[in-house]
């Protein structure tokens, strides 16, 4: 077999090549992948090309993820495909590797994706590091009537506003998206199909809104929420209260937030059903990069002496990281009294595993104490997202 190179996309025939094969492998019409590719933007897609004919591909998604209350750059992998007859070839890791080595070249912090499979992504030096939370509540059940503040239908001209509450939102949430267009593209129009918007007011200031489609099924109807945001108590039971009035002949609500969220916590009675739909994947590209980037405990003051091995980069690095005030700064050297694989430093990062967890699994080593001052030092709230990209 000849080689696989990546590169990015030259072209309408390798873009109708790579269409079909996304379609074939995502279970799509061709035109759909297709659509899906120019919305992304072309100069985002990288294609595996074996020969002359290529043989894969995946989009890349340049944006910010919340870790301690700072936006972390980071660059989404979606999409990624492998024509049916060439799988089991090395395409689809020769493609992870490839793209990995360019944002490490770029200088990018993270990149974050949603698993296909396990085995694939971690050869790439990405491991779980969160969670994608589905909510179904039965719509008779909400069991809020605060209809104080005003609602009114979503404008055009409401954007930047919106994109402002949800930002001083998700600053707040560990994993959520510091989102790009591509994303909120998706959030305002699902599969390129418009999606309802509402919004909340208080004296003209925006507090609160929802995007949402509605799934019927005869009469009766779901509403799917693409997006559900309230920065102030008074929007979120308006928001409530507002779902609720669908109740004659909608049945049900689903969106994606965390168990802890106040939209989930806020429900007078039981009846929300609550379900792991995925997990993310992070990968770590530039350590020094991304620890600088990330918050921290405002109450932690500790240094810590790393010592990170990437496989895949051929790196070993020995990085001193000192946090004080939220912040963290990061010199080379140092002992290296924390061993940690970059799979273990993913999870680590974004806190969604301990470092004692992580000891357990071959991650990461270190005596006692330095486990405990390690947790200290990255411990945040549950790492969710409820995007999907």
């Amino acid at each position: 077999m000849s080689a696989i190179e990546v590169r990015t996309l030259t072209g309408d025939a390798e873009l109708a090549r790579l269409s079909e094969i996304e379609g074939w492998s995502f279970g799509l019409p061709t035109a759909d992948s297709s659509g899906w590719l120019t919305r992304g933007g072309l100069d985002q897609v990288r294609v595996a090309v074996q020969g002359t004919s290529v043989v894969g591909g995946l989009l890349l998604v340049p944006m910010g993820q919340w870790f301690g209350g700072r936006s972390v750059p980071m660059t989404g992998i979606a999409g990624v495909g492998v024509a049916a007859e060439a799988r089991g070839r090395g395409v689809a890791r020769a493609l992870m590797a490839a793209t990995v080595r360019e944002l490490a070249e770029r200088g990018v912090a993270l990149s974050t994706l949603y698993p296909a499979t396990l085995p694939l992504y971690r050869s790439a030096g990405y491991e779980l590091a969160g969670c994608r939370f589905q909510v179904e509540v039965p719509l008779g059940r909400l069991g809020v009537a605060e209809r104080e503040l005003e609602v009114r239908e979503i404008r055009d001209s409401d954007f930047e506003r919106i994109r402002a509450v949800y930002t001083a939102r998700a600053r707040h949430e560990n994993g959520h998206l510091d989102r790009g267009d591509y994303v909120w593209n998706r959030v305002r129009a699902p599969r390129a199909e418009p999606a309802r918007g509402w919004l909340v007011e208080r004296g003209g200031e925006p507090e609160g809104y929802v995007y949402l489609r509605q799934k019927s099924a005869g009469l009766a109807y779901d509403l799917a929420l693409t997006d559900l945001v309230a920065v102030s108590r008074g929007a979120l039971r308006r928001l409530l209260a507002f779902l609720g009035d669908h109740h004659s002949l909608g049945e049900r609500v689903i969106w994606h937030a965390s168990p802890a969220d106040p939209f989930v916590t806020e429900l007078p009675e039981r009846g929300a059903e609550i379900e792991l739909s995925h997990h993310w994947m992070l990968r770590v590209v530039c350590p020094t990069t991304a620890l600088e980037a990330r918050g921290y405990p405002q109450g932690a003051s500790a240094g810590l002496d790393l010592e990170v091995v990437d496989e895949l980069l051929g790196s070993r690095q020995r990085l001193r990281l000192d946090v004080s005030g939220g912040v963290g700064k990061v010199t080379p050297g140092g002992s290296g009294a924390l061993g940690l694989d970059v799979r273990g430093l993913a999870s680590l990062y974004s806190g969604f595993a301990s470092p004692f967890a992580l000891a357990l699994s071959g991650l990461a080593e270190g005596d006692d104490a330095v486990l405990a001052r390690a947790a200290s030092v990255f411990a945040l709230p549950m790492p969710t997202m409820p995007d999907m990209f």
